[in-house]
């Protein structure tokens, strides 16, 4: 497949949609790109994460899809740590990172003593945030390689 896009097309694109595609493309195509406004999600993120124990995942997992699930065994694996274009690959063309965290934070916020919580914690200096680690704390990886039993 062919996408044609002329200056006046991509003039009228969203940053982050010019920045994603210069991405994806590889290309770089003279735009003033700058990185999207993730600020909102990963300013939240930075943030120390909380501690699960393995009854915590437990009573987690018990409401989350099969999907999710797999993005968590993921960090489980990867010694609870990774990146959005890992998991990306990992997980295929469908899914998307931003719908993941966002239903994992609200699950986790929703559970009992988690107020206000955070599941992840972004490395800081990264330019792209699709590039930029993303971790869980040490203990929630152990309780999540006892959950997947790894």
């Amino acid at each position: 497949m062919k996408l044609m896009l002329s200056k006046e097309d991509i003039a009228s694109l969203s940053d982050t949609t010019k920045y994603e595609l210069a991405g994806l493309m590889g290309l770089n195509v003279d735009l003033d790109i700058k990185e999207p406004n993730y600020s909102a999600d990963i300013d939240d993120q930075t943030e120390k994460v909380e501690d699960l124990t393995s009854k915590e995942i437990n009573r987690f997992m018990g409401g989350v899809s099969d999907k999710t699930k797999k993005v968590l065994q993921l960090f489980a694996e990867y010694d609870g740590e990774t990146t959005v274009s890992e998991v990306e690959k990992g997980m295929g063309e469908n899914f998307h990172w931003a719908g993941f965290m966002s239903g994992v934070t609200r699950r986790l916020r929703n559970m009992p003593g988690h107020k206000g919580a955070n599941f992840f914690q972004w490395e800081e200096g990264s330019d792209y945030f699709k590039f930029r680690k993303v971790f869980v704390s040490p203990m929630t990886c152990e309780s999540l390689k006892t959950y997947f039993s790894i």
